[in-house]
């Protein structure tokens, strides 16, 4: 049940914090900023972000990792407008940008 109330509690901030700073922030960066209070509040989470991991076709990025006593969460950030539809058997998902 923390686990649960910990990404609800993400979620809310990525929206007020998306409201509040949209104009000064890029999606990176407000979900930085929401990690970084997170620790600060709590002591115990862990934030990277631009991790760049070598592969054997070169290298791959990840926006974020996050670290907690709940887990570790690889977050890909996405700041786009509109709607993303699709399944979990589709490969990729179909976007709606407005």
């Amino acid at each position: 049940m923390d686990y649960i109330f910990n990404v609800f509690l993400v979620v809310i901030f990525f929206f007020v914090f998306r409201i509040i700073f949209s104009k000064r922030y890029s999606g990176e960066q407000l979900i930085s900023e929401l990690m970084k209070k997170l620790n600060k509040k709590y002591g115990e989470y862990y934030s990277f972000n631009d991790v760049v991991l070598k592969t054997p076709d070169g290298t791959t990025q990840i926006d974020h990792i996050l670290i907690s006593p709940y887990g570790i969460f690889v977050i890909e950030t996405k700041d786009y407008s509109g709607w993303i539809f699709g399944s979990e058997y589709q490969k990729s998902g179909l976007n709606h940008f407005y």
